[in-house]
Formats: C-alpha cells, sequence, structure tokens
C-alpha cells in the first residue's frame, strides 16, 4: 500500500455503480437494462465459485477463467447504454448521474477482469470497517498515540484472521511461541501465510 513505499491501484465497486440505476429500477426500463447487465457480471463470479468446489479448482483461477471468457461483452454492452444515456437524458437526471459516475470510474470498474482475486465490489470491506466504526463511539479514546497504533495492528491483525476462518486468540499464541523459540521470518507468520501453510499440512 502506499504508505509502505508500495503502490496502490484503484480497483471500482460496481455495488456503488449499480445503486443509482437500483433506485430507479420500478421507473426507468433503462435503468433496469443496465441493472440486468451488472447482475450478469455477479452471476460469472456465482457461476465460478460452484464450478470451482464442483471440481476442486482454485476459485481465484476460475474466476479469472470465466471472467476473460464472459465479462468484456458484458463490460462493452454496459459501455454503450451508458454512453447513450449521457448523451440523451437531461444532465441532472438521477439515470444520466448513475451513467456519469460508470464512465467516470470505468477503468477501476473494469479491473476485475483478469484478476480473480480482485471482488466485484467492496462490501466485504465495508463490512470488515463496521466494528471499527462502532468500535470508535464506544471507545471514544486509545489514550496516547502508541495506543491507537497498537489498537490499528490489533486489529488488523484479527480482521486479517478472520478472512483466513483463524481463530484470532489461537493464531496469536501459535505465532508468539514461533517467535519467541526461534528466529524467524515475520513475514512467514502473516495469517495468510499461516492459513495457507495450515491447509497444506492439512
Amino acid at each position: 500500500f502506499v504508505g509502505s513505499g508500495g503502490t496502490a491501484t484503484e480497483v471500482g465497486c460496481w455495488a456503488h455503480a449499480r445503486r443509482p440505476f437500483h433506485e430507479l429500477l420500478d421507473r426507468s426500463p433503462r435503468a433496469r437494462e443496465h441493472l440486468e447487465l451488472i447482475q450478469a457480471l455477479y452471476r460469472i463470479d456465482h457461476v465460478a465459485a460452484i464450478v470451482a468446489d464442483a471440481l476442486h479448482r482454485d476459485p481465484v483461477d476460475e474466476r479469472t477463467r470465466l471472467r476473460t471468457a464472459e465479462a468484456p461483452a458484458l463490460l462493452a454492452a454496459i459501455r454503450v447504454r451508458t454512453d447513450a444515456i449521457i448523451a440523451s437524458e437531461p444532465e441532472q437526471s438521477e439515470l444520466a448521474e448513475g451513467a456519469r459516475y460508470v464512465r467516470n470510474h470505468w477503468a477501476a470498474l473494469t479491473r476485475f477482469v483478469n484478476d480473480g482475486r480482485l471482488p466485484l465490489d467492496n462490501n466485504a470491506a465495508e463490512r470488515q470497517q463496521r466494528p471499527i466504526a462502532v468500535g470508535r463511539k464506544n471507545w471514544l479514546f486509545v489514550a496516547s498515540e502508541d495506543g491507537g497504533t497498537w489498537a490499528a495492528d490489533l486489529l488488523t491483525i484479527f480482521q486479517s484472521c478472520r478472512l483466513q476462518s483463524l481463530d484470532p486468540i489461537a493464531y496469536l499464541t501459535d505465532i508468539m511461541s514461533a517467535l519467541i523459540a526461534q528466529d524467524v521470518d515475520p513475514l512467514s507468520l502473516t495469517p495468510a501465510v499461516y492459513a495457507a501453510q495450515r491447509r497444506k499440512v492439512a
């Protein structure tokens, strides 16, 4: 990420892109057309998950395969309709505003096609932030800047564990023992690597 000296790539959120069209669903046939095409993008991932599970394939690889094969045609249709709405609808209309959002974020919204690791939306990330948002109201203070840093580190570890279906307390207990007992590379003990190693053993 940028703060660590690396780079960040923007990936668009189709949940945000679809929202204006969903709100106009009962009032606009054009909004319905847009929504159906966006839903078809989500169906690709749904089918990929079913196929990967049934055939014991890597879900990321299966998503990439199906997206690469099927998403470009859907995206082309979405773009044609997006441009047509912008050209023909009143500038201040809700439909035109929704279409402009899609056009203005097009590069980010289409970045998922060739990379099955990228989700279609950031709903999962927003759900993970909810406990933190609730916590800010409940905790109110962290006593010091160092306390804030420690809290951020621990919350990051806990959420990373949950993403890997790990018990955070069991994970921390295990890696602390490993760190104390021997000289190990901390990067080999991240929740993602730790979970992958456990899956190999199992």
